[in-house]
């Protein structure tokens, strides 16, 4: 069975168990966040997927099980993303800290950089201006 989220609403976990604004199905008030089976957090909409044993971790919002709207995306290697998110995708305005120190502020689509931004490397070398496509103009 496929499960879609998507802010406040009805959550079925493992079948056992219906959520509805923070309710289980015998009317007992669940506080805070649930851990479900797959090392994930849901709570008002926001999803969280735990750093665990070489696993990245997303804290955020998310719509039909995809990473959508603000969100703090950590990888493994030390690198981070925090800003917008489309259906799983850096998309609009957002900044990347590399895994080397490098720096990204600007404009992202479809994971892309793209548009306005500024980039600073490991070194110190900047670049302030457009970019297409992950290359600069």
């Amino acid at each position: 069975m496929e499960i879609h989220m998507m802010g406040i609403g009805l959550m079925v976990i493992n079948m056992e168990r219906v959520y509805t604004n923070g309710l289980t199905e015998m009317n007992t008030m669940e506080i805070g966040k649930m851990i479900l089976k797959f090392e994930r957090v849901y709570s008002n909409g926001l999803m969280e997927n735990h750093m665990m044993k070489g696993r990245n971790e997303y804290n955020g919002d998310f719509q039909n099980n995809k990473r959508t709207g603000k969100g703090l995306f950590k990888w493994v290697s030390g690198a981070q993303y925090y800003g917008d998110f489309l259906d799983g995708e850096k998309h609009g305005k957002g900044q990347m800290m590399y895994a080397d120190k490098s720096y990204y502020d600007g404009d992202w689509i479809h994971d892309k950089r793209h548009g306005q931004g500024e980039y600073k490397s490991a070194k110190g070398k900047k670049y302030i201006g457009e970019w297409i496509f992950d290359q600069q103009k």
